[in-house]
């Protein structure tokens, strides 16, 4: 039997949770049904400490979503240590929040960004792990003389395993095609994680995944994210509005996305 492609929680979905009280938080994490967590931002406690948080409740932790200057717009310094702190952790892929939106203004400057990111996605091999970045919408900008999205030309001007985390909710306010921007990327071998986030034309993200408002078509992105061989489907909550607190919010979206896409996975 195949199998299954797990189901993680994104930290920006309860990240006060976690900064106050790292091991309850994760242990509710994994009673929820979540097999993984994607933390997010600034390296919050010792790696050790983390490592032995995680193995407690069963949890994977495979990807950290890092801004941009932790990264590569800070000093070498910086560099080292987050790309030090994320080996020990035994991260595999380090993901860009958001790229700088000036990017996305000219062709010219994101082939100056893209050429940023491949010195970058170098530097990190002999650590064993590999770059990526996280859309929002500004992506899915048309740049007209080639009739093609800055995602799309970022895919063309980056290596063949920089990763694209395809964020469908965010893509939907960018009004891109969702089904054929995931579908070129994991034809282009670059779907290794997938961010699931609900959108609504009329709520934007004040929904929750599956809600009859919610455009995003799951079923056709797990199937995608199956033949590609995708590692890793997380899932962000971020409505603040339909239940009384996050936890709650977490928990009936992983149990929603299971039981109605679970068999695509």
């Amino acid at each position: 039997m195949d199998k299954k492609i797990p189901v993680g929680l994104s930290m920006y979905s309860i990240k006060e949770e976690i900064l106050t009280d790292l091991e309850g938080t994760l242990a509710a994490v994994k009673s929820f049904g979540y097999d993984g967590f994607e933390f997010q931002g600034k390296p919050i406690k010792e790696p050790k400490y983390i490592s032995r948080v995680l193995k407690d409740n069963g949890l994977d932790c495979i990807s950290w979503h890092f801004p941009a200057y932790q990264m590569f717009l800070g000093d070498d310094e910086t560099f080292k240590r987050t790309a030090d702190y994320l080996a020990e952790l035994g991260i595999h892929y380090a993901i860009i929040t958001v790229l700088p939106s000036e990017w996305y203004s000219s062709v010219k400057n994101l082939q100056e960004g893209a050429a940023m990111l491949t010195e970058y996605q170098e530097r990190l091999r002999p650590y064993n792990i590999v770059l990526g970045a996280h859309n929002h919408w500004q992506e899915f900008n048309l740049d007209i003389p080639s009739g093609k999205t800055y995602w799309t030309l970022l895919r063309e001007m980056t290596p063949p395993d920089f990763v694209q985390e395809f964020d469908p909710g965010n893509a939907a306010r960018g009004n891109a095609d969702l089904i054929g921007e995931l579908q070129m990327a994991a034809d282009a071998g670059r779907a290794k994680l997938l961010h699931v986030k609900p959108y609504s034309l009329v709520n934007r993200f004040e929904t929750i995944l599956g809600n009859a408002d919610d455009i995003c078509d799951y079923k056709e992105m797990c199937q995608i994210s199956k033949k590609a061989g995708t590692e890793y489907i997380f899932i962000e909550y971020q409505n603040k509005s339909m239940f009384f607190n996050n936890l709650d919010g977490v928990r009936v979206t992983v149990e929603r996305f299971k039981r109605r896409y679970g068999q695509y996975l």
